[in-house]
């Protein structure tokens, strides 16, 4: 195979950034590994059910304050950075005030329904983090889409590492979810003044916004707003069911199994930060292949690394349950099972949708997402309550977790076909192909091998990555490419 049709510089390029950024993530991403998992270890099924059902709330209350502006934001800042200057600054007066009404509101309206002062300062704790969150993504986007890959990547290691020491301490010392809350909320605070200072010295924002170009930007992202939301909802519509028919206990059961398998997603946001930027920057020269070679690698990449993140944690749900959170979660463990294919399925689902993006086909995708929604909720109306009947311990969970699967299925299959027109790559081909020997071998090598313990998980799995390999799932030009990513020089490294 000639080297030279499969490394352009635009690839390259997009492959250093994910290395720089991708870097800071794992780094970030093992941090929050460490904190997620010992806090249901120190807090409990039921206290951890209660922080969750709260974090839950104020992130799918405060999806509103996106405007869906950050995915918009990200193609702009690529194209022309000194257009987005002039609308951040109007984008974060709109957001801040709209977080600060909501709060305001849904506080109230907890304490008119007869909800107590613990969790109406819970709420309000976790609203507010959540406000700063939502700003301190859209500077964060401006940074990964026009700035300093290395600055923001060494920026998020900092702020992790801040937020780790300080909810490790709290635990350490007893304290509850309240303390947990407030270490979020000043963290985030912090962060916040850092980036807004950043942003205003390197890309010169505006104090006087652009009112129009505001304006024009939210109307413009509103398709990637009803997207955002949709996803919102359909991601926590299980737990919410789950909270509301079966209580804490069964809440806090899956969302133990979603934060593991939400660990395999970390790596999700690298998908926004660089490919979102190099597919716009390809499309406003016209180059389609490039776009479309952007694409490809993209799905090769999520394929590699979110099927062999997904067999690990279906082989290994057992014992991993029981090892990192405690006896009192080992009734989870099917339900990660059950879970474990949508970690595939999400990074698959979001590659294709951008490439459906590319293409200016937004209002579909985010029609899509509409119809992700109703699916999870008949789909949790059914099964919830046929998985408490039916299966036994963690039974609720367990059909959550099924209408997660299901969802993510639909909505993967009608995107995949959507944006067939993007990934048709023999590489690609033969990436999957290997990928589903192995999963073929792993199944058969579970029912072999004994159905407890890590010895047989990791001897499962093993066998799984042994057959990717023999099959041709990775080659020799992969590691060509690779070493010649991460041989940049100094210059090419910013």
């Amino acid at each position: 195979m000639d080297r030279k049709d499969t490394t352009c510089p635009a690839t390259l390029v997009a492959a250093r950034h994910a290395v720089t950024l991708g870097t800071s993530l794992a780094i970030t991403a093992g941090l929050a590994l460490i904190v997620r998992l010992l806090l249901p270890r120190f807090l409990g099924p039921s206290a951890f059910g209660e922080l969750r059902l709260a974090e839950s709330y104020a992130e799918l209350l405060f999806v509103v304050l996106t405007f869906g502006v950050d995915s918009h934001l990200r193609r702009d800042a690529a194209v022309d950075p000194a257009r987005v200057a002039r609308y951040v600054t109007g984008l974060t007066a709109l957001r801040g005030l709209g977080g600060i009404a909501a709060v305001a509101a849904a506080v109230l309206a907890l304490r008119l329904g007869g909800a107590g002062p613990h969790l109406q300062l819970l709420v309000g704790l976790t609203g507010l983090s959540q406000v700063l969150l939502v700003l301190n993504n859209t500077y964060a986007a401006l940074e990964h889409a026009a700035g300093d890959p290395g600055w923001i990547a060494r920026t998020n290691i900092a702020v992790k590492v801040l937020w780790s020491l300080a909810v490790v301490a709290v635990l350490i010392g007893h304290g509850g979810v309240l303390a947990i809350a407030w270490v979020a909320l000043a963290v985030e605070f912090a962060r916040f003044v850092w980036l807004l200072s950043r942003s205003e010295g390197r890309h010169g924002l505006l104090a006087k916004p652009d009112v129009r170009l505001t304006i024009g930007a939210i109307l413009a992202s509103l398709p990637f707003f009803v997207n955002a939301v949709a996803h919102n909802l359909y991601a926590r519509i299980g737990l919410g069911w789950l909270g509301a028919s079966a209580g804490r206990e069964e809440a806090g059961l899956y969302s133990a199994a979603a934060s593991l398998a939400a660990v395999a997603l970390m790596g999700m946001p690298l998908l926004s930060w660089v490919l979102v930027p190099h597919t716009a920057r390809a499309g406003a020269h016209g180059d389609e292949h490039e776009a479309n070679q952007l694409i490809a690698g993209a799905l090769r990449v999520s394929l590699l690394a979110g099927v062999p993140l997904a067999a690990a944690a279906y082989v290994a749900a057992a014992p991993i349950m029981g090892l990192l959170f405690g006896a009192a979660f080992e009734p989870a463990a099917p339900v990660l099972r059950i879970m474990a294919p949508t970690v595939g399925l999400a990074y698959l689902s979001t590659v294709c949708a951008i490439a459906v993006i590319q293409r200016g086909r937004t209002w579909l995708v985010a029609a899509i997402s509409l119809a992700g929604v109703a699916t999870t909720a008949a789909l949790n109306a059914v099964l919830v309550p046929w998985g408490a009947g039916a299966l036994g311990a963690a039974g609720a969970a367990q059909g959550a977790a099924w209408a997660a699967l299901g969802t993510e299925m639909a909505v993967t299959m009608a995107l995949a076909v959507l944006s067939r027109s993007s990934w048709a790559d023999p590489r690609l081909t033969r990436t999957a192909t290997a990928l589903g020997s192995g999963l073929v071998v792993l199944g058969l090598t579970s029912v072999v091998l004994p159905a407890t313990g890590f010895a047989p998980a990791i001897a499962a799995w093993l066998s799984f990555a042994v057959t990717v390999v023999l099959v041709g799932g990775v080659n020799r030009d992969d590691f060509i490419f690779w070493r010649s990513v991460l041989s940049r020089t100094p210059s090419e490294a910013s």
